[in-house]
């Protein structure tokens, strides 16, 4: 069944063993495009400060579930 606000939206959450044993690391990525012109001025506007959110608020659970992280965050890579 299609959207009526996205022409289209893939999600992947990619888990992989990490670097120290009793690690994971989670790879998210998110390929989208809005169907609307007006939809994708109001995304522009907003993205980094929901997708910040939602990051912070998945790892939030994460550490209440498990505990703080063993291994230090790397930083968000966008394709240019």
């Amino acid at each position: 069944r299609g959207s009526a606000i996205f022409h289209h939206l893939d999600c992947a959450w990619r888990f992989a063993p990490g670097p120290l044993p009793a690690t994971v690391w989670l790879n998210f990525g998110i390929d989208f495009a809005f169907k609307s012109a007006v939809y994708r001025h109001a995304a522009a506007l907003f993205f980094d400060q929901v997708a910040s959110r939602t990051v912070g608020a998945f790892e939030a659970r994460c550490g209440e579930l498990y505990g703080p992280p063993s291994v230090a965050r790397r930083g968000r890579r966008v394709p240019a």
